[in-house]
Formats: structure tokens, C-alpha cells, sequence
């Protein structure tokens, strides 16, 4: 039995410079540094009377759906005929049906997509409609910038970010609980411990190089010959933990006021995640 140490330390000197969220946000010095004990070993799961397997070596932290014996395919989802990369703004449902894989239950593509509401877009007077109900002490001046932040999210399509959560907790399987982040880069520590209990992650990031909002899945870490830390994401690209970090804090997504308002007429807030974790 061999034992490797994984050892991150994250440090952006200018990481999320001049985020602006809130007053209370500060990434301008944001340090992570944990250290754990990392086995060479196989972990074998049972989800409805299915085998799932969680493998740790000198490679990482991977997931897979046969024992990995007898398998070198770590578990990269699936890619239905609706995939995001297929028809616009379905990663909403494809994350939900990789999960669902996983978890051995069942749910299809357009089941998830009616609950998520994706692609539903919401029209000129529906959208000043709603922003007019939410702006009713500030009518012309929030109304406007709420219809601007929401049209533009409009344009991409996709799924509502707060039914694409409520989505995923409406599918717990029995024997687990959801469990939901948001706001807290620190969080990071608790997710890559989920990877090694076999519950892959739902993230809500902003694909800084494709300029869009993405729901995807992680599902592990890899480590190259130089020891640096790559993020393994189903319905996404695989990238750096630096890359993955600016990703899921939403950085890339546009100036102060743009993000502030994203966040306050969307509910998109930086490092939201979820996933399902075992009750003891």
C-alpha cells in the first residue's frame, strides 16, 4: 500500500482583483493550503444494487462507473443527442442525466429540461414585468438595469440557475442529502473530499474562454509528471485548479456593476455548487 500527499496551495496574487460582489468580498488575497493523505486504493460503492468505484493513486482522485480493475475508463459522463455542444443551452440537463448515471437512477434529457425551464426564454414585457415587481422602490433606474442584466442572460438560453439547483435536490436519491455552497472559495476543501466518499459535484461557473454561464459536473483530479492539479468535468473542459478556480468565481463574466447585477436579478453568485452526501 503506497501513500501519496496531495498538498494545494493556491495563491492569487490578483485573484478575483476588484470582484466587487459585496463590500464583504475580498479574493484579492485568497490563499488555500490542505494537506491530506491520499491512498493507493479502490473503493467500492452500491447504488441501487449498482457497483460505483472510487480510485486513488499517484494519478488522482477519479471515479468510475466499473471496477477499475478491469477498466482504464474513468467515468466521463455521457453525451446525449440534447449534450450543450449539440443544441444550446442543455448542460443544465446533460449535468443532471450524468448524475443520475451515476447515481443509478433514472431521469431523461427533457424531463430535466422541463423542470430546469430550459431554453424558456422570457420575452421583453415579461422581463420588465418582472423587474418592475422587484425594482418597486427604484422603477426606472433598476427597472433598466435589471432588463439589461436578464437579457443578456436571456440571449445565451440555458436553464435558470436557481431551478437547475432545485432540480438536482429534487432527484436526492434515498439514504442521502443535498447539499448546496455558494460564496465560499474555501469550499473547494470539502468538494475534492466528496470526490473521495464518490459524489461528484454540480458547478455553476462561467466558461471564461467560451464567454458563458455552464452548469457541469466534476468528477475528479488529475496530477501531471510536473505535480501540477488538473479539474476532471463532465460536459466541460478539463483545466487547470487555477483555471477551474477563476471559472467558478465568475471573474471572467464582466466588470463590477455587471456581475453585482448578475448576481442580484439572476441569483448567479460565485462558487455555487452541490452535490449528494451519504447520511450517517
Amino acid at each position: 500500500m503506497r501513500n501519496f500527499i496531495i498538498s494545494i496551495v493556491c495563491v492569487f496574487s490578483c485573484f478575483g482583483c476588484a470582484t466587487g460582489f459585496d463590500t464583504y468580498y475580498d479574493l484579492d488575497e485568497y490563499d488555500l493550503d490542505f494537506i491530506y493523505e491520499l491512498e493507493d486504493n479502490t473503493t467500492e460503492l452500491s447504488f441501487n444494487e449498482t457497483s460505483r468505484f472510487v480510485k486513488t493513486d499517484e494519478q488522482g482522485i477519479r471515479l468510475f462507473l466499473e471496477n477499475p480493475e478491469t477498466t482504464y475508463e474513468a467515468y466521463e459522463g455521457i453525451k446525449p443527442e440534447y449534450q450543450s455542444f449539440g443544441i444550446a443551452g442543455y448542460c443544465g440537463p446533460s449535468m443532471l442525466v450524468n448524475i443520475a448515471r451515476w447515481y443509478n437512477f433514472s431521469v431523461t434529457i427533457d424531463e430535466a429540461a422541463k423542470k430546469m425551464k430550459t431554453n424558456n426564454y422570457v420575452y421583453k414585457k415579461k422581463i420588465y414585468t418582472s423587474c418592475a415587481s422587484m425594482c418597486a422602490g427604484d422603477f426606472i433606474i433598476c427597472t433598466n438595469v435589471c432588463y439589461d442584466a436578464i437579457k443578456n442572460l436571456s440571449k445565451q438560453g440555458g436553464s435558470r440557475v436557481n431551478l437547475g439547483f432545485k432540480t438536482v435536490k429534487h432527484y436526492v436519491p434515498e439514504g442521502y442529502a443535498f447539499k448546496y455552497v455558494e460564496e465560499d472559495p474555501y469550499a473547494i476543501e470539502d468538494i475534492l473530499k466528496q470526490l473521495l466518499k464518490g459524489n461528484p459535484i454540480v458547478i455553476s461557473e462561467y466558461l471564461t474562454k467560451r464567454q458563458a454561464f455552464h452548469f457541469s459536473l466534476l468528477t475528479g483530479i488529475d496530477f501531471d509528471e510536473n505535480g501540477e492539479i488538473y479539474v476532471r468535468m463532465v460536459n466541460s473542459s478539463r483545466r487547470t485548479l487555477d483555471e477551474f478556480m477563476y471559472d467558478w468565481s465568475l471573474d471572467g463574466s464582466g466588470d463590477d456593476s455587471h456581475k453585482r447585477n448578475i448576481k442580484r436579478f439572476s441569483g448567479l453568485k460565485p462558487f455555487m455548487a452541490a452535490w449528494y452526501e451519504k447520511i450517517k
